[in-house]
């Protein structure tokens, strides 16, 4: 029961919290699918992974195909295949099953991305085997050929080069968007371009949302929208009245209006050239190593100790075990160099 009927090529929507927002994403999807648009012409993007996580759980409870889509594919790498063939048959639990399994290959950087998957996946299913994060990680870390018709529920970071018909940004909320520590004013434009990335993912209509409030950790919060909304609802209207019969032009025009000023942070930089040599030694991946969203916070909260860097959100123990004395060494020479 969808009449397909296209929606504006670019709106701002506030919600009264999560719940509030993860059903209109839903109800928009369903009521925007019609003969031209099948599932999978759609995108959901948010900041971060857990927001990733709870955006499937919801629309999949709502009955909204869903699939989660990576930054790169760890099922190529061959120390993966390994260990996931040695949980193939592990009923213990994930985390005692996981430790064995890493034996003789710990410390290779796909393996330590495998760990850190299997980390957030025990946070959201407490009973889940071994064998079990098996079947998982086959069904959502692979980005094989063939692509179902599904709504596509990923990261910006993890988003970016790819194009959808239409696409939803949740969770537009100041200290998410931008992220609460950037106050440098490199890592403010570093947060301005990360939603210029997301809003030009969009070919027809990009919608943004925001909560009033949200819950963490049994904490309900209360949120405001994010500063880079400000005159957002004005500069779509500059670009869309009057209306044409198809929103490219506009959106067009919107994403030069939102296209932020290049600046561009020395750590940033220095923090991927070491990324590249890391994933070129390791023969691998560099979102492998540490994806760009973890690099692009630690360029925000330039961190100087070990509790600090353990601050880093989407920095798991394995990978703080084997990168943060290195990562912090970055920090610090590009610091000493400013």
């Amino acid at each position: 029961m969808s009449s397909g009927a296209p929606g504006p090529p670019a709106r701002c929507l506030e919600h009264e919290d999560e719940v509030a927002e993860v059903r209109a994403i839903g109800r928009a999807i369903r009521r925007r699918r019609g003969s031209d648009l099948p599932w999978k012409a759609f995108a959901v993007l948010a900041r971060t992974h857990e927001r990733v996580l709870d955006l499937d759980r919801g629309l999949a409870a709502l009955g909204v195909p869903t699939r989660m889509r990576r930054q790169a594919s760890l099922l190529d790498d061959p120390a993966v295949r390994r260990v996931l063939h040695r949980l193939r048959d592990d009923e213990r639990p994930l985390l005692t099953a996981l430790g064995d399994a890493l034996r003789g290959d710990a410390d290779d950087p796909a393996v330590i991305a495998l760990a850190e998957a299997g980390e957030g996946q025990r946070t959201t299913d407490d009973a889940m085997t071994g064998r079990a994060f098996v079947g998982w990680a086959y069904a959502n870390l692979s980005d094989d050929d063939h692509e179902p018709d599904a709504v596509t529920i990923s990261t910006i970071h993890a988003a970016k080069g790819l194009e959808w018909p239409v696409v939803h940004i949740a969770g537009c909320e100041d200290g998410s968007i931008p992220i609460s520590s950037a106050r440098r004013r490199e890592a403010r434009a570093e947060e301005a371009r990360l939603l210029y990335v997301a809003v030009t993912r969009a070919e027809q209509e990009v919608t943004l949302h925001w909560a009033r409030a949200r819950t963490h950790r049994g904490t309900r919060r209360p949120q405001t929208r994010s500063p880079f909304l400000e005159g957002f609802e004005a500069r779509v209207a500059a670009v869309t009245d009057p209306p044409t019969s198809t929103g490219v032009p506009q959106l067009a025009a919107l994403r030069a209006q939102l296209r932020p000023p290049e600046v561009t942070d020395p750590l940033l930089a220095a923090l991927r050239a070491w990324r590249t040599a890391r994933a070129r030694a390791a023969r691998t991946e560099p979102a492998t190593i540490v994806p760009d969203e973890v690099l692009e916070e630690i360029a925000v909260r330039r961190p100087h100790t070990r509790p600090e860097i353990d601050e880093v959100a989407g920095l798991g123990p394995a990978r703080r075990n084997r990168f943060a004395d290195e990562l912090l060494a970055v920090v610090a020479r590009a610091e000493h160099a400013r």
